[in-house]
């Protein structure tokens, strides 16, 4: 079974070619022509594919993707368009893999409910006492 990987705001493509070692196929978009004719210059491997494309609108087909990986760049996305998308795109039982800043060790979303939040802050804490 082929493993698919969408690496979004890949920009030069160092994510992209970090999966494309462990996984079988990877796609790599960012909302910047010139990001992308970066990332196409760079040396990678062959199972890698570079498109431009928002983050709001994969080029993927539903229940395509095994991973969503976005490396400090969801802060720049309209999220609840983004995470649409992540559904859309996403195998059942694929994976959303983000990594970002955080306020020193404490992020509080502001975005969302306040039950939301508290579990946020729950688990948040639970995270960073282990």
């Amino acid at each position: 079974q082929t493993t698919r990987a969408v690496d979004v705001a890949c920009g030069t493509g160092q994510g992209s070619v970090y999966l494309a070692e462990k996984l079988d196929e990877v796609l790599g978009v960012d909302v910047s022509p010139e990001m992308i004719k970066e990332a196409v210059r760079q040396p990678h491997p062959n199972n890698i594919k570079y498109l431009v494309s928002a983050a709001e609108k994969l080029p993927c087909a539903d229940s395509s993707v095994d991973i969503v990986f976005s490396n400090m760049a969801v802060h720049w996305f309209n999220r609840e368009v983004f995470f649409s998308e992540v559904q859309r795109v996403l195998k059942p039982g694929g994976v959303l893999a983000l990594s970002m800043f955080t306020n020193a060790g404490r992020e509080t979303p502001t975005d969302v409910g306040t039950d939301v939040r508290e579990k946020f802050s729950t688990a948040e804490a639970a995270f960073v006492e282990a």
